[in-house]
């Protein structure tokens, strides 16, 4: 006859041990991680001075990030999917997205601009890679902990494979700080320039004119501010081609002041684009400080 002691003893042993949760880690999710820092670090990507970094991440970020952080996210097992099909699926679908984005985007306030493109591109990289995270961390076991991201079995492979991407996500992170630290710098010391500008007839940089007829009057308006630190003599000059269309004849403009003028252009030679190039000259030199350039198609 049992005990209770017995009992409760037999009872202890027959229940099986408590599994331990999987806890997410870098080496299991490098990929994802380092996804989501150039996420976060997007919007300076695409303004950094630096082109030798600026444009292979933003390729990557653009064409590669978004698909693959949907991916990762949908097929976690590593045996759903080859790295090869990973890849090819990745690039398709931030094909997709992309101008998804764009027309999402372009509906809203802010319109199709840099700035909020490039800020919803990278939310939408930190989510998938979030939703693919979270994901993991339900279904990942030790077992496979070494085919987690490179594909490779072995747990050596994996521990060199690892050092590389996290030297590598270093240098990145690094070179990201340094270059936006550089860029904000720029910012901040470079002097303002001179502007010119042209709009249409009704005051707006837009609709412009695209199409006219020979000696029928073109009307626009031209306007500048000048920022070069001192009164300055300006010019403008209307040319087609080495033909001198317009001119308006030399006024001086002091510090930061505005100028806004109508320009009335007309052409005489038949063409279906004509291109009108508009210059800017300072001070006594015979080079263009600016320019400016209208394309007309041009009818008897």
């Amino acid at each position: 006859m049992l005990t209770n002691k017995a009992i409760q003893t037999n009872e202890a042993e027959a229940e099986p041990p408590a599994k331990k949760p999987f806890r997410l880690n870098l080496i299991a999710s490098f990929d994802l991680f380092l996804l989501m820092v150039l996420a976060v670090f997007l919007p300076l990507i695409s303004v950094l001075p630096v082109p030798i970094i600026r444009l292979p991440l933003g390729l990557v970020m653009v064409l590669l990030a978004p698909g693959y952080a949907l991916v990762e996210a949908l097929f976690v097992d590593r045996t759903d999917l080859s790295f090869p099909a990973r890849v090819g699926l990745s690039f398709g679908l931030s094909i997709a997205i992309n101008p998804l984005l764009a027309l999402i985007i372009n509906a809203l306030p802010w319109g199709l601009r840099l700035w909020p493109m490039t800020i919803s591109l990278g939310l939408t990289i930190f989510t998938f890679c979030s939703l693919a995270l979270w994901r993991r961390s339900k279904s990942l076991t030790a077992a496979n902990l070494g085919e987690v991201d490179s594909g490779l079995a072995g747990s050596q492979n994996l521990k060199i494979w690892t050092r590389l991407l996290t030297g590598l996500g270093i240098v990145v992170l690094l070179g990201l700080i340094g270059s936006g630290g550089l860029f904000l710098t720029s910012i901040f010391t470079e002097t303002a320039q001179t502007e010119f500008y042209m709009l249409n007839s009704a005051g707006q940089a837009l609709n412009y004119p695209r199409e006219t007829q020979i000696g029928k009057p073109v009307e626009l308006k031209i306007g500048m501010v000048n920022h070069q630190g001192a009164n300055s003599h300006y010019r403008i000059e209307v040319r087609s081609g080495d033909q001198l269309i317009s001119q308006v004849g030399s006024f001086v403009l002091q510090e930061n002041e505005r100028w806004e003028q109508p320009l009335v252009i007309s052409v005489n030679k038949i063409q279906d684009s004509q291109e009108i190039s508009i210059y800017l000259l300072y001070n006594e030199n015979q080079t263009p400080f600016r320019q400016l350039r209208l394309w007309l198609k041009v009818t008897n």
